[in-house]
């Protein structure tokens, strides 16, 4: 069914980690806390990797591939969760972030967060950072790796596919006429966004990180805040004047 462009309704999908909330140092922290616990000692400089949108089950198998130690995935998963548990207090809202979403709520943009993270660390960092979603606000609901039916998280689009499908059912209108607005920090979910074929705006939080397949790259607060407003809420039409009477 072909939608309209008028008829289509804007929402907009936030990642979380790095996106909505600064835990990309605390994830990473996590993950070297873990394997130095699983080989017996610190994990040395040298032997780390760049972790930023890495999902558990995927960081699981390469830290295997590294440290054959890392041999039990129950038990990193409680420790990882035990850790980021023990220091989510520390977290807080990417720059910008409070007035993007009172920018959206003012404008009544329908909201969802569609993290590649467990939905222990997802939950837990949105209410560190006071977003509570509900589906009787605009924030309406937040999707983890564990709400994905035994798919693959990012950079997988399945995740983005599920959220257009659930926003359209609390919406109560087809699924065809949801436009999705994706906001990205990392290369991993920016593929998710795109090939789920979504309009991507990407916010890395290194500004040396490039996905050239974006439709909008932003560094600065100030470029973010207007990307966002131009893409998600654009000034309506001007109204033609009607012709002077002439008696």
């Amino acid at each position: 069914m072909t939608v309209a462009a008028q008829d289509k309704i804007t929402v907009v999908f936030w990642d979380i980690d790095g996106t909505l909330a600064e835990t990309e140092k605390l994830h990473d922290s996590k993950y070297r806390a873990v394997a130095s616990s699983f080989i017996g000692c610190p994990v040395k400089d040298e032997e780390w990797f760049y972790t930023v949108g890495i999902p558990e089950p995927e960081m699981f198998k390469r830290l295997q591939k590294i440290f054959p130690e890392v041999n039990d995935f129950a038990r990193f998963h409680e420790e990882a969760k035990e850790y980021y548990m023990a220091h989510a207090g520390e977290i807080k809202r990417r720059p910008a972030i409070t007035q993007a979403l009172d920018l959206l709520e003012a404008a009544g943009v329908p909201m969802a967060a569609v993290s590649g993270s467990r939905g222990y660390a997802a939950v837990r960092t949105l209410d560190a950072i006071d977003i509570h979603p509900d589906p009787a606000t605009d924030f309406k609901f937040v999707l983890s790796i564990d709400d994905l039916d035994g798919h693959n998280g990012k950079p997988d689009p399945y995740c983005y596919l599920k959220a257009r499908k659930k926003m359209a059912e609390l919406l109560g209108v087809d699924e065809e006429r949801i436009n999705p607005v994706c906001i990205e920090d990392s290369p991993t979910g920016a593929e998710a966004a795109k090939a789920a074929g979504f309009t991507l705006i990407f916010r890395p939080v290194d500004p040396k990180v490039a996905f050239p397949q974006a439709d909008v790259t932003v560094n600065g607060d100030a470029e973010f805040l207007a990307a966002l407003k131009n893409m998600v809420c654009p000034p309506p039409a001007a109204k033609k004047s009607a012709p002077a009477f002439k008696p």
